[in-house]
């Protein structure tokens, strides 16, 4: 509005007898700078909207991916998740605002120049309706595909993702097993594969460009021939007025049909990250209420499992079928068995990582499945089979939550046998990790691992094969620790595919295609003639006489 009545006032001053009268100018000059003001203010309020839509869009998306339950990361490769969080979101953050915010202002742009020429020239509202007719049919026509074929484009972004992020992490392997070229052609032909989508894309937009242009040209040369036509009736500076609206129309309406095909195709990056909002939960995060835990839960660290059944996904099969067993305070346990026996699975339910179907685990008399998961999850330690470093200090990775007094941090590197490593490092405990730790060996990793559950003084500890992926003599450092260290009172859960590591358990737990096979000490299992453990016994070169002297 602000804008036309400038034109007009432009066209009442080049049309006045007194054209040095002041008030002209000043008026101009009031309209351009109310323009300027109100456009001003019209795009800073549009694009904060917009960010800050976006802003809550990622932060709403993040909290749901991070809460969703494990089998959503079992399901979906990293890559497709970096696509979503990278592309999606980027077009999001930077591309949507500038297309939606095109589409408003053009629309109005359009609405009011068609109806300054309809004004100047009015039976050019007649020719309107098939033009417009025309205009809408062709953005459907190119919408159709246009939607499918950015949507192909952004699913073949993932492979690309996901491939280049894996190879980067398996670099060395790569390498050293000589696949740099099977690989590169892999690659290479999902790089193509996106591409194609990509062109594809381009192509059906040339086509849209190319069809409204002949459009928008139509709509100018009736608006010419139409002020030609009528010149003896209409007046000379609403024909200009109009041919230049006219200009605008033919150009701005186009560009309009375009923007907002745009704008709808980029909407299945919103519909994309729309879909993560709506993820299940794994669990409660927080303690539900009405929940009282009694204090410095878990004091002592018994465990009992009660008729335990538990599966990753709700269309898989149940991997924990209806397991019972105890496990006293301060014991010591062993859980062997074969590939896919259920051993990795039962320490997913003790930190309800899988879906407990049914029975219960309960700690010092409290069931597990009651209780907040931040607050189960912080109560026990972990100690995985390929540890992780944070970027960031050694100290943010030994104590992230910053609980721990430099004597607490200095006395569980020493008990890890790491202490002079660390002091060697410039900037000790301040000293940077590289990203995965890359900097350390596994075995210092691990060790560091361990480090770090000794700080949390947590009375469970959950071992997943740490020992799998380290030399003996980290091994050994880690049963010391385990044996006449700070995890002496603790209850430990161990897996274990080393019959030499679980030697000094108290209790065994052998797993068996999802049940407890056998429960016992060493000892007792080893002496019984036929069963799982003494077989693997025997096969490991070991003997009853080595887990005896071992358990004592």
């Amino acid at each position: 509005a602000t804008m036309l009545m400038s034109e007009f006032w432009l066209k009442a001053w080049a049309e006045s007898d007194d054209q040095r009268d002041p008030t002209f100018l000043y008026v101009f000059m009031g309209l351009t700078a109310a323009l300027v003001i109100i456009a001003t203010i019209r795009s800073v309020l549009f694009y904060d909207v917009n960010l800050r839509g976006a802003s809550h869009l990622h932060d709403k998306s993040f909290l749901a991916v991070l809460r969703s339950p494990m089998a959503f990361f079992y399901s979906n490769p990293l890559g497709r998740i970096l696509n979503k969080f990278s592309s999606d979101l980027g077009q999001i953050d930077e591309l949507l605002p500038v297309v939606l915010f095109d589409v408003v202002q053009l629309s109005f742009v359009s609405l009011a120049s068609f109806i300054v020429v309809c004004i100047a020239i009015p039976w050019l509202a007649l020719l309107s309706i098939p033009l417009v007719a025309a205009f809408m049919m062709l953005r459907n026509r190119f919408l159709a595909s246009s939607r499918e074929l950015k949507r192909l484009e952004s699913i073949n972004k993932s492979p690309v993702f996901a491939a280049f992020t894996a190879q980067l992490k398996g670099l060395v392997t790569i390498r050293a097993y000589g696949a740099e070229e099977r690989l590169k052609r892999e690659f290479l032909g999902s790089l193509d594969n996106y591409g194609r989508a990509w062109f594809a894309w381009l192509i059906a937009n040339r086509w849209i460009g190319f069809r409204l242009d002949m459009l928008s040209f139509t709509v100018l040369v009736f608006a010419a021939f139409g002020a030609v036509a009528t010149s003896d009736t209409i007046d000379p500076g609403l024909a200009g007025i109009a041919l230049t609206y006219a200009i605008m129309l033919s150009g701005g309406f186009q560009y309009l049909v375009r923007q907002s095909a745009r704008a709808e195709t980029m909407m299945t990056s919103v519909e994309r990250m729309l879909y993560y909002t709506t993820l299940p939960r794994e669990g409660e995060w927080e303690d539900p209420p009405g929940t009282s835990l009694p204090a410095n839960w878990p004091r002592n660290g018994s465990i009992e499992v009660k008729g335990l059944k538990a599966r990753y996904r709700e269309d898989l099969p149940i991997v924990l079928k209806g397991l019972d067993f105890e496990v006293p305070s301060g014991c010591k346990v062993g859980v062997v068995g074969r590939t896919g026996s259920g051993k990795s699975s039962l320490l997913n339910a003790l930190l309800r990582l899988n879906q407990v179907v049914d029975g219960s685990i309960v700690i010092d008399d409290v069931d597990v499945l009651k209780v907040g998961l931040h607050t189960l999850r912080r109560q026990i330690a972990w100690i995985p089979q390929e540890p992780h470093l944070f970027t960031g200090t050694l100290r943010h990775n030994l104590d992230p939550f910053s609980t721990a007094s430099d004597k607490d941090l200095w006395r569980a590197l020493k008990a890890v046998q790491l202490d002079s490593t660390v002091k060697s490092l410039k900037g000790k405990l301040e000293a940077m990790v590289s990203d995965g730790g890359s900097n350390f060996s596994v075995g210092q990793r691990q060790l560091l691992s361990l480090a770090r559950a000794i700080i949390s003084y947590s009375k469970v500890v959950v071992m997943d094969e740490a020992t799998a992926n380290i030399d003996l003599d980290t091994d050994s450092r880690i049963q010391t620790a385990i044996k006449d260290g700070d995890f002496k009172h603790c209850t430990i859960l161990m897996i274990a595919h080393r019959i030499r590591t679980i030697a000094d358990c108290d209790l065994i737990v052998v797993m068996d295609n999802g049940r407890v096979a056998e429960c016992g000490s060493p000892v007792e299992l080893a002496s019984t003639q036929g069963s799982i453990f003494s077989s693997m016994v025997e096969a490991s070169g070991m003997s009853v006489q080595d887990l005896g002297r071992g358990n004592r």
